[in-house]
């Protein structure tokens, strides 16, 4: 037993010095830390959340979004008797709940402030799994945030002229347009650093001619990790009235997705599929207020 904890005691302290060497920028195994050090960063003007790309102990388990203010449950595959901490004071556990069925421990993460924390979990036999948790500041009430500006964008061809390649459809410039040499197409809307965020509202901006080339019919979905895709909205018959003209589509949704995929299934009849802009936005739910607490993010663990 005596080896088991020590085992564990040295996995968590590795846990800890590779989570703060991430949320540094400093590479691992240069960074001297210990358990009792206060970690502080600097997190963006947007508060936007910052999750560390690196790979969990020994089990990693998915990584979850969450606002401030509210909830997500983590799901963790332990024995009833893991003790479950986090690493810094973004977010703290409010409940632990097992499931004797499945055998795992659903833990009841809570947003404090932007920015994230690791929830990690030891079990008496010195097992260690893991799992990031990103918090983010919501829009207020009534607030529209366009998400879709600082990504990655995946088209599913390649087959553009160089000057109207996908980056064009989210430059906010109506002038511009994606262009693609085939009737369909989609493009996966990637957020930087693993971000998340609960989109509710797109627009969709026809090009500057040939209107047979509109999108027509298409569907907007959600993943966290680019391979189960969950459906938001599916559009058909869709016809612009103008050149240029941008037509707005809103939906419900309170989940937060790292990934969303615009596929469009079909145009208005010509061989050729066109596009001015695409912007996801993030729309304030109402009663939610807006956030304007601290953004400092310390580090929260004892061992």
């Amino acid at each position: 037993m005596k080896n088991r904890f020590i085992k564990a005691l040295c996995l968590c302290l590795a846990a800890l010095t590779l989570f703060s060497a991430c949320t540094s920028g400093k590479t691992p195994g240069k960074t001297t830390t210990t358990a009792s050090t206060t970690v502080s960063t600097t997190l963006p003007s947007n508060n936007d959340p910052i999750y560390p790309d690196s790979t969990p102990i020994t089990s990693g388990l998915e990584g979850q979004s969450v606002a401030v203010g509210q909830s997500v449950t983590v799901n963790c595959p332990a024995p009833k008797e893991t003790t479950f901490f986090l690493t810094t004071n973004a977010a703290e556990i409010s409940s632990n709940e097992y499931d004797e069925s499945t055998k795992t421990c659903k833990v009841t993460v809570k947003g404090s402030i932007p920015g994230d924390a690791m929830l990690v979990g030891v079990s008496p036999d010195g097992e260690v799994c893991s799992a990031y948790v990103g918090v983010y500041a919501p829009a207020a009430e009534g607030e529209e945030i366009v998400r879709s500006g600082d990504c990655t964008y995946v088209p599913s061809s390649d087959n553009s002229p160089a000057a109207e390649t996908v980056e064009k459809a989210f430059d906010k410039n109506p002038s511009t347009k994606w262009l693609v040499n085939e009737s369909t197409a989609s493009v996966i809307i990637d957020f930087a650093e693993r971000k998340a965020y609960p989109i509710n509202k797109y627009s969709v901006t026809s090009a500057n001619d040939e209107p047979p080339r509109d999108p027509a019919a298409w569907t907007l979905y959600g993943s966290n990790d680019g391979k189960s895709w969950v459906e938001l909205d599916k559009q058909s018959s869709v016809s612009f009235s103008s050149r240029r003209e941008a037509l707005e589509f809103t939906f419900v949704n309170n989940k937060a997705f790292s990934q969303y995929k615009f596929d469009i299934t079909a145009n208005n009849g010509a061989e050729k599929l066109q596009l001015a802009d695409l912007t996801l936005y993030e729309v304030g739910a109402k009663g939610v207020q807006k956030y304007n607490g601290t953004t400092e993010v310390k580090s929260n663990a004892t061992l």
